[in-house]
């Protein structure tokens, strides 16, 4: 049985510039975090110097997709062959230990991730997270509210970061992209920071 002592969280009074983050992206076969399956897992370990993109990983899982294909282009018999959660879960979450977990939009990854390594590993997952569209949230001032959801995709939140545009959809590519996006915003903010101090910024 995975165990909760088999990965540790990262010490929020390291120095942020002395962090490992770990970049996670999931394809879903929909938006109701309570109820939608794992179709992908992409994850991208990076510092704020860059990543080595030989270094992310790309799973995908057996999932009954139906109409979500047209999102994310993969289909059931893609799936057909992929392993079962169970047996990639472990591997995804053991590639955040001791890592900022950094995730565009946390209010999908997060519950599903907790979701799922609850039910199928009997463990909380709880890492420090940290959420690049909060970030441009927060940029965006107290006005943000008047801006429509889609002013925030990865997409054009990399674009407002001066970065280039990137095919979306797969876990991967997403994750490398959002990878992208947050070590262009930790340079906007004061680099003498501790985990705990930054993470004020993508909340």
């Amino acid at each position: 049985m995975f165990k909760a002592s088999d990965v540790a969280k990262i010490d929020s009074n390291l120095m942020l510039a002395e962090a490992g983050f770990v970049a996670l992206d999931l394809e879903l076969t929909s938006l109701d975090t309570k109820l939608c399956d794992i179709v992908s897992i992409g994850v991208q370990p990076f510092d704020l110097t860059g990543f080595k993109p030989a270094q992310g990983c790309h799973w995908l899982v057996r999932a009954d997709v139906g109409s979500s294909a047209v999102v994310h282009q993969t289909t059931d018999n893609m799936l057909a062959d992929a392993p079962h959660l169970s047996q990639v879960l472990p591997q995804a979450l053991l590639a955040c230990e001791q890592k900022i977990v950094v995730v565009h939009n946390r209010f999908i990854e997060q519950p599903v991730l907790a979701r799922f390594a609850k039910q199928l590993l009997e463990w909380r997952f709880a890492p420090i997270y940290f959420d690049t569209m909060a970030f441009a949230m927060r940029k965006a001032g107290p006005h943000r509210d008047e801006f429509k959801y889609n002013a925030f995709t990865l997409e054009n939140c990399r674009a407002d970061a001066g970065l280039p545009n990137v095919p979306a959809h797969n876990a991967l590519v997403d994750a490398q992209a959002t990878a992208e996006l947050c070590i262009a915003q930790c340079a906007q903010i004061p680099k003498k920071l501790t985990i705990a101090q930054a993470q004020k910024h993508f909340v």
